[in-house]
């Protein structure tokens, strides 16, 4: 026969196996959304990536044309910089202020 002891534990035991496996359940069903929502997540940073890339290569194509016109700027002002100097170390051989 079984006591009462021994009933009372066969009880707890089926109880707290019950609980464990509903747990483990649990447990799973948890991992597999957190599965899903990782995949969700890196997909989402993917596709930011795809368009930060195609945002930066106009930006960096925008740099060097305004770095192409500030170096074309410079090459100017040096050539106006020598004709000027030229201009003021050699006196033209004719005097406009006769005409």
């Amino acid at each position: 026969m079984v006591t009462f002891t021994q009933a009372l534990l066969i009880i707890v035991i089926t109880i707290l196996s019950f609980i464990i496996t509903a747990v483990g359940i649990q447990l799973f069903l948890l991992i597999k959304d957190l599965r899903t929502t990782i995949s969700r997540t890196n997909s989402i940073l993917d596709q930011t990536e795809t368009l930060i890339n195609k945002l930066s290569h106009p930006a960096a194509s925008m740099n060097n044309l305004l770095t192409g016109l500030k170096e074309g700027v410079t090459v100017i002002e040096t050539i106006a910089a020598f004709f000027t100097k030229r201009k003021q170390q050699s006196p033209s051989p004719y005097n406009y202020d006769e005409l």
